[in-house]
């Protein structure tokens, strides 16, 4: 009885504690068409507790743990977030469980890109350019211009600006004008232990895309944002 008794005052601590975090978290309201309204559902990912408004997440294969939480672009936590950077206009991103290797070249991610060809400069963030090889003499003027192919950007701690560890896989114009069409993929470490990588993806058409395309000296807000992202639904 004394151990039915105990286990029973365990789960009211747990229930207290959720119903607690879900309060310290009221004030983020899931819009009307969101599964979870109005006060959002909370889930586990790698020990953290996340408050979602739906259910952005993907359960690993076999297993009640989860792999990754998403919110789309239309998500009430991407609103909420867009509302302080005016800066940006559009954002969603991803939160996953990987092994993700900071350091280039690297012998874990993106092995093929092993070649230092350059640097590039964001608004006070420095970046190591890595290529598959050496480039000809117009791939290095298309790399000084700002023009890539499926090529990486990895951010120098030693910047002006200091930021999380994050890169870049980008092909495409990133700063010539006028703009061509351009795509990347932007990777941060969330929690300094190479276990959560927050990520998204961004691109521009010029027949395509609706609006301007994105100012690249703006990179630093876009990984404030992504990281504001996941920061404002964890539950404390």
């Amino acid at each position: 009885m004394s151990r039915i008794l105990s286990r029973l005052c365990q789960i009211s601590v747990l229930a207290a504690m959720l119903l607690g975090a879900q309060a310290a978290h009221s004030e983020v309201n899931c819009d009307e068409h969101e599964r979870y309204a109005p006060k959002g559902k909370l889930v586990e990912l790698q020990n953290r507790q996340f408050l979602l408004c739906d259910n952005y997440d993907r359960r690993f294969r076999g297993s009640e743990g989860i792999d990754f939480l998403r919110f789309p672009f239309d998500s009430s936590h991407v609103r909420e977030v867009l509302q302080q950077f005016d800066q940006l206009t559009f954002l969603w991103g991803e939160l996953r469980v990987k092994d993700r290797d900071f350091s280039f070249p690297s012998t874990r991610s993106f092995i093929t890109l092993d070649t230092l060809s350059g640097s590039i400069s964001f608004s006070g963030s420095e970046y190591d350019i890595f290529t598959n090889g050496a480039l000809s003499e117009e791939g290095m003027s298309n790399l000084q211009a700002g023009k890539f192919s499926s090529d990486l950007l990895v951010y120098k701690p030693d910047s002006t600006r200091k930021l999380p560890r994050h890169f870049l896989y980008c092909s495409g114009d990133l700063k010539g004008s006028p703009r061509e069409e351009y795509g990347c993929f932007l990777h941060v470490d969330f929690d300094q232990d190479n276990d959560l990588i927050a990520y998204t993806r961004f691109f521009w058409i010029p027949s395509l895309s609706p609006g301007p395309p994105f100012d690249f000296d703006n990179l630093h807000i876009l990984v404030e944002a992504l990281m504001q992202l996941f920061e404002n639904a964890e539950v404390p």
